[in-house]
């Protein structure tokens, strides 16, 4: 299997960029090939063998051309996502045009997953729909539990939600919270955060 997956690995430590570096760690022992976007670009990272790292750009030139090629594209949803906080809409457009960059230059990729139901993974599902693949967003929990965040990222979530291909929760809580914030039912596989090295 071929992936690309959209998240972030430490430096700094911490559970979903543990468990991302663990999980891609996995995959390549298992002989998958991945590529990594790394959504939260920094100096210092650790060393992931085999493993194509990719960063977004969120400001400058790179940003404009992003901007601009996004809505051309979907004029509509950028529209609809001009609620965002102005950094979560350029994050969503940075990484929409990194998909679709590595995508459109690797044929070969068959899934793409992406961690949290938030701007990153809603970015991925617009390449991805565009692309022809298959999307698979991982549920870790503020974004379904945590008013607060939720409420921000409403609109977000709600779409992430009832576009992507396939929705994996962390826990029983966090599947029911994510089914409360829309309408149409959908299937949430519960997958606990975790990998088995046997």
């Amino acid at each position: 299997m071929e992936l690309l997956f959209i998240g972030n690995i430490p430096l700094p430590y911490g559970g979903v960029a543990t468990h991302s570096f663990n999980l891609i760690s996995a995959l390549r022992k298992q002989g998958h090939t991945v590529t990594l976007i790394d959504t939260k670009p920094r100096y210092a990272k650790i060393d992931l063998p085999g493993v194509s790292v990719h960063e977004i750009s969120v400001k400058g030139r790179q940003l404009i051309v992003a901007v601009i090629r996004f809505s051309l594209k979907y004029p509509l949803e950028l529209f609809t996502l001009l609620k965002l906080p102005l950094r979560d809409l350029m994050k969503l457009i940075s990484i929409c045009d990194k998909v679709n960059e590595i995508v459109k230059s690797d044929k070969s990729i068959n899934v793409i997953h992406s961690q949290h139901a938030l701007e990153r993974s809603l970015g991925a599902i617009y390449a991805a729909q565009q692309r022809h693949k298959k999307i698979l967003v991982t549920i870790h929990g503020a974004e379904v539990t945590q008013l607060s965040i939720y409420k921000r990222h409403k609109a977000c979530v709600q779409k992430v939600l009832q576009r992507a291909t396939s929705l994996l929760a962390v826990s029983e809580f966090t599947k029911s919270n994510a089914l409360s914030k829309i309408t149409d039912p959908i299937k949430i596989w519960v997958v606990p955060n975790g990998v088995t090295t046997d």
